[in-house]
C-alpha cells in the first residue's frame, strides 16, 4: 500500500476520530455551564436566583426591553424586568416567566407590554437555536417547543466535532463573562418631565412603511397558544394579566387604526381570553401618549426623552391597575376582559 493510501485510507480516519473524541470529551466537560451570551440567558437564569419580592413582573419585546434597560420602571424594587426581543420572541416571555414562578415567586401582577409584530409575524428560524432552542432545554420547555415550533427545533444528536463554536466556543466565553443571578435593574428612574425631542427633518423609508401597512393581522396559533399557557398560570398563581401594546410611530398607528387593525387584534385577544375564562386587561400606550418619531425601519422609539416618556407610563400604568384590582385567588376563574377606550367587551359566555 502506498503511503498515501495509508494516509487517506488509515493516518486521515484515526486523526480525525481522535480530534472528535477529544471534542466530544471537552463538550461533555463544558456542557453544565451556565450559558451567558446575551440577555435572554442571562433572564433564564436569573429568574431562578433573585429572590426580590417584585411585585410585577414586565415581559416584552425590545421596543419596551431598551426603554426598561435604561430607565427604572415603578419604585425602587417594585417590577422585575424579564424584557427581550423579538428574535426571542413570545416563547421566552412564556418561560421566563414560568421558571419565575416555579421558583417560588408570586407577583400579583405580570404585564405583557410588547408590539404587534410578537402575535403575528412568525419568529426567524436561523435566530430560533440561539435565542430560544439552546435556552430553554427542559423537558417541558422541549416538549412545547417540539409541538409548536416543530419546524424549529432539532433534537437529535450531533457530533460535537460538527459545531466546535456552540459546544466549547459558548461555554468558554460564558465561564468568562459571568454576568451575576441577578434581575438587571435599571440604574435610574426616568425625570418626571423629560424634555422631548423634535426631528422635523425625520425620514421614512416609504417601503418599509407600505410593508408594516400590509403586514399580517390574525395572532398565530402558537402565539394564542402561549397566551394560553399565561392564562392557566395566572389561575394557577393568581396574578393578575395585563396586555398592552408597546408604542408605534404615530402615521403608522393612524393607518394601520384606520384600517381597523388595531381594534381587531385588541378584539381577538379579548375573544381568546374570554374563552379561557380568566381576566385580562388589554390597553395601547398609543391612546395614552403619541410617540411620532422611530427609528427608519419603524422598529423603535427615537429620542432619549421620548424614551423617558414611554418609561413614564409604563410606571403610571402600573400603578394604576395595583392600585385598583384585587388579587386572584390561586385557581379562580375570573369574569371579564378590559378593552382598550372606544372597543367594546363582549361578555362572557353564560353572562
Amino acid at each position: 500500500m502506498s503511503d498515501w493510501l495509508k494516509f487517506f485510507l488509515v493516518r486521515l480516519p484515526v486523526a480525525m476520530l481522535a480530534v472528535a473524541i477529544v471534542v466530544e470529551a471537552a463538550a461533555w466537560s463544558l456542557s453544565g455551564v451556565t450559558l451567558h451570551r446575551h440577555n435572554v440567558d442571562d433572564l433564564a437564569n436569573a429568574v431562578t436566583h433573585d429572590q426580590h419580592p417584585y411585585k410585577v413582573v414586565l415581559m416584552g419585546d425590545s421596543v419596551t426591553h431598551n426603554v426598561a434597560h435604561k430607565f427604572r420602571i415603578g419604585e425602587p424594587g417594585e417590577v422585575a424586568d424579564l424584557t427581550t426581543h423579538a428574535f426571542a420572541g413570545l416563547p421566552s416571555s412564556l418561560f421566563l416567566l414560568k421558571r419565575y414562578l416555579e421558583s417560588g415567586h408570586r407577583p400579583e401582577h405580570v404585564v405583557l407590554a410588547a408590539s404587534v409584530t410578537v402575535f403575528v409575524v412568525p419568529l426567524g428560524k436561523s435566530t430560533f437555536p440561539y435565542y430560544v432552542g439552546s435556552v430553554f432545554t427542559r423537558p417541558d420547555e422541549r416538549a412545547f417547543l417540539t409541538r409548536y415550533y416543530p419546524d424549529y427545533v432539532d433534537y437529535r444528536w450531533k457530533p460535537a466535532a460538527l459545531s466546535i463554536s456552540t459546544k466549547l466556543g459558548e461555554p468558554l466565553f460564558s465561564l468568562l463573562r459571568r454576568p451575576g443571578n441577578d434581575i438587571w435593574v435599571a440604574p435610574e428612574a426616568p425625570p418626571l418631565q423629560p424634555v422631548l425631542e423634535n426631528y422635523a427633518d425625520d425620514g421614512y423609508d416609504a417601503s418599509v412603511f407600505k410593508d408594516k401597512l400590509n403586514g399580517p393581522a390574525v395572532i398565530r396559533p402558537e402565539a394564542l397558544a402561549i397566551l394560553g399557557e399565561m392564562a392557566a398560570l395566572s389561575r394557577q398563581y393568581g396574578f393578575a394579566l395585563h396586555i398592552i401594546w408597546a408604542p408605534m410611530q404615530t402615521e403608522l398607528r393612524q393607518a394601520l387604526a384606520q384600517q381597523g387593525k388595531v381594534q381587531g387584534l385588541s378584539e381577538q385577544l379579548a375573544s381568546y381570553f374570554r374563552s379561557t375564562g380568566v381576566v385580562v386587561s388589554i390597553d395601547d400606550s398609543n391612546e395614552r401618549h403619541p410617540y411620532p418619531h422611530f427609528d427608519r425601519g419603524y422598529m423603535h422609539i427615537k429620542g432619549l426623552g421620548w424614551e423617558q416618556l414611554y418609561a413614564l407610563s409604563l410606571a403610571n400604568y402600573i400603578h394604576g391597575f395595583e392600585a385598583t384590582a384585587p388579587r386572584a385567588e390561586p385557581g379562580a376563574a375570573l369574569a371579564s376582559v378590559r378593552m382598550p377606550s372606544g372597543t367594546r367587551s363582549a361578555p362572557l359566555p353564560g353572562q
